[in-house]
């Protein structure tokens, strides 16, 4: 019985001496800034190369300024360019380094008809930010993905990207209504 509360005492007093170093583990990091939170890490989304094409004076523009929608991506795990000409879009998508092109959803029919004559060309994803819900989801076709950047500093745009990538990277026809249904949650 004495070696057994030597025992504990001994096992309590390591645990009150590593109790602070066990708390140290990167929790700080996360409330300050500095690092990632557990709720940004989902191991079960695919990771691609996403372009954003920033043009002046665009909705996305102004979408990745307010909610750093760059910043959100790259915590999830994508690798992400941003653009502000469509040339410059142009050469990434030649160079093969797009898998999905976030763009206004004002410019989005016009460059999807655009990158249609391609043989390859990466998803688009139009980003609709500070405006009716109602609007794009009238001019968009059905066959092309928006997502709604206004809620949760643009984790909505992350989930819909999440989608989409995980369907070309499975080899399957982009279904917008998925990505569709992750930028309503």
């Amino acid at each position: 019985m004495k070696w057994f509360g030597l025992r504990a005492l001994c096992v309590a007093a390591i645990l009150w001496l590593a109790a602070p170093l066990v708390l140290a583990c990167g929790d700080k990091l996360a409330v300050i800034g500095g690092g990632v939170g557990l709720d940004r890490l989902n191991r079960n989304v695919a990771r691609g190369n996403v372009v954003l094409l920033v043009e002046p004076n665009s909705s996305l523009r102004a979408a990745n300024d307010d909610l750093n929608l760059k910043r959100e991506l790259e915590f999830a795990g994508h690798k992400v360019r941003t653009v502000d000409s469509t040339a410059a879009l142009d050469s990434l998508i030649s160079q093969g380094q797009a898998d999905v092109v976030l763009v206004s959803w004002q410019d989005a029919t016009r460059l999807q008809s655009e990158l249609a004559t391609r043989s390859s060309s990466p998803a688009i994803v139009s980003i609709a930010y500070k405006t009716d819900a109602a609007d794009p989801a009238i001019a968009m076709p059905k066959d092309l993905c928006v997502a709604q950047a206004e809620r949760r500093k643009g984790r909505e745009v992350v989930e819909a990207v999440g989608h989409v990538v995980q369907q070309r990277k499975a080899g399957q026809q982009v279904d917008c209504s998925a990505a569709r249904t992750a930028s309503k949650m």
